[in-house]
């Protein structure tokens, strides 16, 4: 394999920053081959300076968000309707710079919140919460820690395209995000996009580095959201489900039907499922989400080992408030720190080493192409029956 072109679109370290860009493949190359990358600057509102990176390929179409952590607005097959996102109430690509992240309680991250795939991490994830702990020389006592993190609000410092020539083409998207401070976490995630021009489907390879001179806590988990036309009255998430309890009493009353979703219910309250799912051979698991026809489907892969625990978010809200599931891949459930840390769910990465995680992403369109993707499911659950749980369990 050869590396045809790379390009650098910004780079902190170099002073390199591209505010419009645009390159396709070669022309004469057959329709299902062909491909495009552009780079645009959005303006208006909330989303002014804000940068959005599309890749356009004739089985998919990627909108990546450099300035928002490299999460992924939406994911789509052209000329159909299938597609991986949601109709969020935040309508714009919200830069950073709008956002508070202490706002009402701690929830100033949701000013943001309209992603199909959004970070939470690196240091701390999950609920606000006061944290007494400490781990590092110099950090505080104790601190606030707002909902979910800061990785999704952080522009990245370095971006580029790379096209890599060989039995298939690749398209590479890297970005790398600093989440540093002094007496504080010194993370550097580099994230790789990967698409393949012909196919519905791509990889994303995310790399977490303690650039510090000392052991860092770390936590991460993606909130991968979606909404019609996947999420609707008669869907349903499928996966090789080990374990799974309700998140908190509101969630109690949803077990009985906790893989179905129903028409939106305005005014109610969402619910949550946390999961422990089987793996294969390989220590891989997957999930899915098809559509009440099975004709249009994702099926989400990942290790096992890389993420043990899996969460499922139900918000069935009026449409306008937002009708939206979350698919939930993480090293550990979305608890206040403290207490994941009690449950052995807050991890540790010595200084100077690194972690990898990798979510493989497929668009099923047909019923032919979710059946077989229901029946990798079915293989890796074994015929097991999965132990349900109707109460939440007891965080002591």
């Amino acid at each position: 394999m050869s590396v045809s072109a790379k390009h650098i679109l910004t780079s902190a370290s170099s002073g390199v920053h591209v505010g419009e860009f645009s390159l396709e493949s070669e022309p004469g190359q057959t329709a299902d081959v062909q491909w495009r990358v552009s780079l645009t600057e959005l303006h208006g509102g909330r989303q002014e300076g804000s940068q959005l990176l599309e890749v356009e390929t004739s089985k998919l179409s990627l909108k990546i968000l450099p300035t928002r952590g490299m999460g992924i607005l939406e994911a789509a097959v052209p000329d159909s309707d299938l597609r991986l996102g949601w109709d969020s109430p935040v309508k714009e690509v919200v830069h950073p710079n709008t956002i508070d992240l202490g706002a009402r309680g701690g929830t100033g991250w949701l000013d943001g919140f309209n992603e199909y795939l959004v970070r939470c991490g690196l240091e701390w994830m999950g609920p606000p919460c006061e944290d007494a702990h400490h781990l590092a020389n110099g950090e505080p006592p104790g601190a606030f820690l707002t909902l979910h993190g800061k990785i999704a609000n952080i522009p990245v410092s370095e971006l580029s395209v790379e096209i890599e020539e060989g039995s298939e083409t690749k398209i590479v998207i890297t970005g790398v995000t600093h989440e540093r401070m002094m007496y504080g976490p010194k993370f550097a995630l580099e994230t790789k996009i990967t698409i393949v021009p012909g196919k519905a489907s791509f990889t994303v390879t995310d790399t977490i580095t303690n650039l510090g001179g000392q052991t860092q806590e770390y936590q991460l988990l993606y909130h991968l959201n979606h909404g019609s036309p996947l999420m609707e009255d008669g869907a349903k998430w499928v996966a090789p489900i080990e374990k799974l309890a309700p998140r908190d009493e509101p969630s109690v009353a949803g077990v009985e039907r906790y893989a179905t979703y129903g028409p939106p219910r305005p005014g109610c309250l969402e619910q949550a499922f946390l999961c422990e799912l089987h793996a294969d051979a390989e220590i891989r698991t997957a999930a899915m989400l098809h559509n009440a026809a099975k004709d249009k489907a994702v099926k989400i892969g990942w290790s096992k080992l890389q993420m043990p625990y899996f969460t499922v978010w139900k918000a069935e809200h009026d449409p306008a408030d937002g009708y939206v599931t979350g698919l939930e891949p993480c090293t550990g459930y979305p608890l206040p720190k403290p207490v994941a840390r009690k449950y052995g769910m807050v991890r540790q990465l010595a200084a100077g080493e690194s972690v990898e995680f990798e979510l493989n992403f497929d668009l099923l369109a047909g019923t032919e192409a979710v059946a077989a993707g229901l029946t990798d499911i079915e293989r890796i659950a074994g015929g097991r029956e999965p132990e349900i749980s109707t109460t939440p369990p007891s965080w002591d």
